[in-house]
């Protein structure tokens, strides 16, 4: 429950600044930030933890780069996934992730091209009408949709995996 998840962080943001070492407290802070949504804040912590826990730094920047990606940025997300890959080339989940984000980077860039295109060649047959100036009108093509960009969605192909080792 969400209430619950507050009091977790709570105590283990406290239990954290008593003792920044440890490796636990830190593990289950990250955890708690991500269950409850704060994937930012959760990226933060595994970040730290990645930085000061050299024996499981792969594992940690794995699971800030889940948070990343839950925040909606790809790019960090993909730096991420590609550090832990580097560190473990053992660590499966890195590379699939790595490749997922790349490819859905790709994707949107794509749509945004073709966005762009579609606005111009609009714009092209737009002009001297009134009240039209090349902006699209509601329920026209080029407006977003509810779920569209800027969001990564449950369940798509090629979203990075979840579930693996060291992930939340």
């Amino acid at each position: 429950k969400e209430q619950e998840w507050a009091t977790a962080i709570d105590r283990l943001g406290q239990a954290r600044v008593d003792d920044p070492s440890d490796v636990e407290v830190g593990q289950a802070l990250g955890e708690s930030l991500y269950r409850a949504g704060r994937y930012r804040e959760s990226e933060q912590v595994f970040s730290a933890m990645a930085a000061a826990d050299g024996g499981h730094r792969a594992s940690h920047q794995y699971n800030a780069g889940n948070a990343a990606y839950r925040d909606g940025r790809l790019e960090q997300a993909l730096n991420q996934f590609e550090a832990s890959k580097a560190l473990d080339t053992e660590f499966p989940s890195a590379g699939k992730n790595a490749e997922a984000v790349r490819k859905e980077i790709a994707l949107r860039e794509q749509k945004e091209q073709e966005q762009q295109q579609q606005d111009a060649q609009a714009g092209d047959g737009q002009e001297g009408q009134e009240g039209q100036e090349g902006e699209p009108q509601d329920g026209q093509q080029g407006q977003p949709k509810q779920g569209q960009e800027g969001e990564p969605q449950e369940g798509q192909q090629g979203e990075p995996q979840e579930g693996q080792q060291g992930e939340p």
